[in-house]
């Protein structure tokens, strides 16, 4: 009757949102777009993944130009879908991404990428810096 009466209170004692929750720590997410190290002349970004089992939000991050040197931070946002579209001017930029359910997170994963300028139909430099979720 001991041995039941300690299992139980193990058993509560790590909360129930531990028993329920799958573990997605060592889970890594699959990007989509931006790939890593693309370059490109479309000011308006789709960040795209495809969706974690056991995650129930994403932490998406981007900054300029790379965290380890960060100059401004461009988004810093929880999303429950797999997209977010940014406006950037052109630039050096760094984007991650982590997973998260009530319990767990995957580790954070970080992509480079870089926006060139482009030029309208009448010759002007085309930028923005808008944001949404799609």
């Amino acid at each position: 009757m001991k041995g039941k009466c300690f299992l139980l209170l193990a058993l509560l004692g790590t909360g129930c949102d531990e028993l329920l929750e799958r573990d997605i720590g060592d889970d890594a997410i699959r990007i989509i777009a931006p790939t890593p190290d693309v370059e490109t002349d479309v000011p308006e970004t789709d960040f795209v993944w495809e969706p974690l089992k056991g995650a129930d939000s994403y932490r998406v991050l981007v900054v300029s130009p790379r965290f380890d040197r960060v100059e401004r931070f461009w988004a810093d946002t929880v999303l429950t879908g797999c997209r977010y579209t940014q406006a950037l001017p052109p630039g050096d930029y760094q984007w991650s991404i982590r997973g998260r359910n009530s319990v767990f997170q995957t580790a954070e994963q970080a992509y480079a990428f870089r926006i060139v300028a482009s030029s309208g139909a009448d010759g002007t430099i085309i930028t923005g810096t808008r944001s949404r979720e799609k």
